[in-house]
């Protein structure tokens, strides 16, 4: 039997399962810190719900193309799959921010994307009401 060669957008989504899976990954990193701050451990929840859910999610993907032959990405669709990838990466650990509800959706959005610049320094309302593991 020979395997089904996949093209186009279902190309893109194959490829997005696979990141899904490191992203979720990524996300959960912080709960490294559960070791050295047992007081953090009530805050993992806001990592382990979107971490696992993007690698369930991701891992689903990757398991209904397991068997389909992968074929070439076309012309930008390269370009389609980067910016997919980083929206997705974005819209997956924001949910940390928001489930803490000291950010709205577009401040978690933000913070997601900055990659926590200057570790909130010029904010002290907000580093005082977050976890350990998210600012400081």
């Amino acid at each position: 039997m020979d395997k089904q060669t996949i093209s186009g957008y279902r190309l893109i989504i194959a490829y997005l399962g696979v990141f899904m899976i490191l992203i979720g990954l990524i996300v959960m990193i912080p709960l490294g810190v559960v070791a050295f701050w047992p007081e953090e451990l009530a805050y993992a929840s806001y990592f382990l719900i979107p971490g696992l859910s993007s690698i369930g999610l991701g891992s689903l993907i990757v398991f209904l193309y397991r068997k389909k032959e992968k074929g070439n990405l076309e012309r930008n669709q390269d370009a389609i799959l980067v910016v997919l990838i980083w929206m997705l990466a974005i819209f997956v650990s924001s949910f940390p921010f928001l489930m803490s509800r000291t950010y709205n959706k577009a401040q978690a959005s933000l913070e997601a994307t900055s990659g926590f610049h200057d570790r909130f320094d010029g904010h002290p309302s907000i580093s005082k009401r977050l976890p350990a593991s998210l600012c400081c």
